[in-house]
């Protein structure tokens, strides 16, 4: 006769957390569904810009709905019934897999739940279970892919930390604001610098008269978008690289900017004209006295050889210190201008968590990319082989589209 030994049972790797077990984890479809309660929790606890009701709705609503984008607004509440956390997400397919992302990945520079300071502690019992019950409430997704999370935000630790698996292909850059511009200027600013601008700024206005704001109308809104776009598009273009916004960028930043003046979140295109010519714009977003850094870019034109980018970002500095505003936010990537003024750099992360044994092959498969990535960006021997290649293949690119 057959003999069957009982198996050894064992404990979890991680142990798991009554508290986290309690939660209830749900999915709503809209952001409007929940739009009292989660202006009510970004108020009151931790949010990014990004994961903002207005973000995330203004998103919904003018890309997501008419390209049929599968969005899932995840909801997590107390035994109480209080909601405490709001995850929104994407579902698209990639590497074979379906996957859930940030609601507009591609566009934002930090990825966080907004949620209560009292949820960032229970997450943080044990996060893998957290995401576990996350995944089982995602009909039909196979991973998790959580990218460009900070480690803290305001001062709270990130409840995910550790469920990073990899250091993200960027980095932010952030600098304190003082009341004083002009003390922020002379620290950041050396006295050899401020000549040179000085020099700089007085050849650009041998262009016209140099004027600086923000739009009036919403026709004036309109030219500046498109305008800043067409200066991205064409930059961009010479160096090899796709316009990372398109179409749904543009439609979606054009919706942002209509947005009532009483919404937390709020567009901020800054442009500078001399004469009669827009030469630079610095478009961001107020957020909870935060200035965080959109879009950026100058004309391709006898005015870009005196750095009027240069000029409009200590603008644009300037009138978030007049406004009171705490935080400058020159948002994700490493620019030279961006060293000059940051006083703390935020390395980011991504969290790829799998729910299904497909989902195990798509972080097969995308965590050795992200590596790549990290590498190539972090590397000025690498980059700069990536970046000669994207010129030289850049005119083959324009003759295939054409």
């Amino acid at each position: 006769m057959a003999s069957f030994t009982t198996p050894v049972t064992t404990a979890p790797i991680y142990h798991q957390s009554s508290r986290i077990a309690e939660l209830e984890i749900s999915v709503v479809l809209t952001a409007e569904e929940i739009r009292d309660e989660w202006l009510d929790l970004q108020n009151t606890g931790i949010a990014t810009p990004y994961q903002s009701f207005d973000w995330v709705k203004t998103w919904q609503t003018s890309v997501g709905e008419p390209a049929g984008e599968d969005i899932r607004i995840i909801t997590v509440r107390d035994e109480s019934g209080s909601l405490v956390a709001i995850l929104p997400v994407s579902i698209c397919r990639s590497w074979g897999a379906t996957v859930a992302k940030w609601v507009s990945d591609s566009l934002i520079n930090y990825g966080m739940p907004v949620m209560g300071l009292e949820f960032a502690r229970i997450a943080s019992d044990n996060p893998f279970q957290f995401l576990r019950l996350v995944g089982e409430v995602l009909e039909g997704v196979d991973a998790l892919h959580l990218g460009k999370q900070p480690a803290s935000w305001d001062g709270v630790e990130n409840p995910f930390a550790d469920t990073f698996t990899d250091i993200g292909t960027n980095r932010t850059y952030l600098t304190n604001l003082p009341a004083d511009f002009d003390s922020l200027y002379h620290e950041k600013r050396s006295a050899r610098t401020r000549r040179c601008n000085r020099r700089r700024e007085a050849k650009l206005m041998s262009f016209g008269d140099i004027a600086f704001g923000l739009p009036q109308t919403s026709e004036e809104a309109a030219e500046v978008l498109d305008t800043l776009f067409s200066f991205v598009q064409h930059r961009l273009g010479k160096q090899g690289i796709k316009d990372p916004y398109g179409e749904k960028g543009r439609t979606f930043y054009a919706a942002l900017a209509q947005l009532p003046t009483d919404s937390p979140l709020q567009l901020r295109p800054y442009f500078m004209k001399t004469g009669d010519d827009i030469v630079a714009i610095n478009m961001g977003a107020d957020f909870k006295d935060r200035f965080c850094c959109l879009v950026c870019s100058i004309i391709d034109g006898s005015q870009a050889a005196y750095s009027p980018g240069d000029l409009a970002l200590s603008k644009t500095i300037e009138a978030c210190c007049s406004r009171e505003l705490e935080i400058f936010d020159l948002s994700a990537g490493d620019s030279p201008y961006k060293f000059h003024w940051a006083d703390e750099t935020v390395p980011l992360a991504d969290s790829v968590f799998p729910a299904t044994a497909t989902g195990y092959g798509y972080a097969a498969l995308m965590l050795p990319q992200l590596s790549t990535k990290r590498v190539i960006k972090n590397s000025e021997w690498l980059w700069g082989i990536a970046s000669r290649a994207r010129k030289i293949a850049a005119p083959m690119r324009v003759g295939l589209s054409a």
